[in-house]
């Protein structure tokens, strides 16, 4: 399965890209990709702006074994984005956005068992914390076509809500996965969380 992570926002409400915000030593970016490698997926394509791309050595690409997708006009919305990473892809992918920075790895894993094990008709599942919606969610390679088919300005999760008969949903509790980073309070929450872990990881 394909890893997209979604990089290419300027984040105008948090005033600084998030894709480049610091938790605390580590930038969402980072903090996203290494989870991702940590929950068991070797492929990741990051689609990122051509600000971006400028900020990114190829040094740190390597290292984490990046593949860059630049979306070359990513003020039409997260959606041309998607399109951009999608082009060329013929498998199954995960789709997660550097807004939800705070994930954790043994959730991934747990939507990736479930992936594996998902009923007949599922081509979507999607994490739920209290009955919302959140990231990443996991897309079967027969919905490409639709996601490529969407207007730039249409919401990615059109998808979703076309066919919920054909959404698995999967329970999980910690709150990261439906809580994003859109303005400063929220990054000054993910700081201080980010640190928390950090700490008690330390701790053993």
């Amino acid at each position: 399965m394909l890893a997209i992570l979604l990089a290419a926002g300027k984040g105008r409400r948090l005033g600084t890209p998030k894709a480049f915000a610091d938790l605390g030593g580590l930038s969402a970016y980072e903090i996203c990709v290494r989870t991702l490698l940590a929950s068991g997926l070797e492929r990741i394509a990051m689609v990122v702006s051509p600000e971006g791309a400028a900020r990114l050595s190829e040094r740190t690409c390597a290292e984490y074994g990046l593949d860059i997708v630049v979306n070359q006009t990513p003020e039409k919305g997260q959606t041309s984005s998607v399109k951009c990473a999608l082009r060329g892809v013929a498998e199954d992918f995960l789709l997660q956005t550097v807004d939800h920075p705070l994930v954790r790895a043994d959730d991934i894993r747990q939507l990736l068992r479930a992936w594996e094990q998902r009923a007949p008709g599922t081509d979507i599942l999607a994490p739920s914390v209290q009955g919302r919606r959140g990231h990443p969610c996991l897309h079967a390679v027969e919905l490409i076509p639709e996601f490529l088919a969407l207007a730039d300005e249409s919401p990615a999760h059109t998808v979703i809500r076309q066919d919920e008969g054909r959404v698995q949903h999967v329970t999980l509790q910690d709150e990261w996965i439906v809580r994003d980073i859109d303005e400063p309070l929220d990054l000054e929450a993910a700081q201080a969380e980010f640190a928390r872990r950090t700490s008690k990881d330390s701790k053993g």
